[in-house]
C-alpha cells in the first residue's frame, strides 16, 4: 500500500485516509494517513449511533443505562469505549449527554475453549449507568485512540415507561 512506513501482516484500510494495521499476532494499530509523508499513529474516531427511539410509544420513558458486550483482542495501547445517552421530547432535538468511557481490554488470557470447559464468561460488559428522561432516547458510542480491534456484540439499552404522577 502507497505511504506506509514499515510492513505489518495485516492491512485494513479503512477509508483513504484511515488504516487498522497488524504488526505482530498481538499489535494492531489504528492509524491516519497525513496525505503527504506516511502514516502517523494518532488513531481516528469510529462512530455507532442509534436513530431516534420510541419504542412502541411516544410516551415519557426513563432511561437508566447503557451495556455493551464486546470483545478485545490483546492491543498494546487499549482505545476508550465513550458512551453517550441522548433524550428529547422530539426526534429531530435530542440533547446529548456523555456517561462515561471505559478501556476496550481484553479482560482474561484465558482461550474460548478454556472458558467453555470452565462455564466462565470471558469477559464483563461494559455498563454505563445514568438516569435521564425522554419520549424518544438515542445513544452514540465512540471509539477513539491507536489501539487495535474490538468487536461490538451487543448494546442493550435500560428503559421504562415513566410514571407521571399528578397530585
Amino acid at each position: 500500500m502507497r505511504g506506509l512506513r514499515s510492513t505489518g501482516n495485516f492491512h485494513r484500510r479503512i477509508s483513504l485516509r484511515l488504516l487498522l494495521k497488524q504488526f505482530a499476532e498481538d499489535a494492531y494499530y489504528r492509524e491516519h494517513y497525513d496525505g503527504f509523508s506516511g502514516y502517523d499513529l494518532i488513531g481516528y474516531p469510529t462512530l455507532i449511533q442509534s436513530g431516534a427511539m420510541a419504542f412502541g410509544s411516544e410516551d415519557d420513558k426513563a432511561f437508566s443505562g447503557i451495556v455493551v458486550s464486546y470483545k478485545a483482542l490483546p492491543q498494546t495501547t487499549p482505545s476508550p469505549l465513550y458512551a453517550v445517552a441522548g433524550f428529547g421530547a422530539q426526534a429531530e432535538c435530542p440533547t446529548w449527554k456523555g456517561v462515561g468511557n471505559r478501556l476496550l481490554t481484553c479482560l482474561t488470557a484465558k482461550t474460548t475453549a478454556q472458558h467453555l470447559a470452565n462455564k466462565t464468561k470471558p469477559s464483563i460488559d461494559a455498563n454505563y449507568p445514568f438516569f435521564y428522561r425522554g419520549n424518544f432516547l438515542f445513544y452514540r458510542l465512540y471509539i477513539l485512540g491507536q489501539g487495535g480491534p474490538a468487536t461490538i456484540n451487543r448494546v442493550a439499552l435500560r428503559v421504562r415507561n415513566a410514571q407521571n404522577r399528578q397530585q
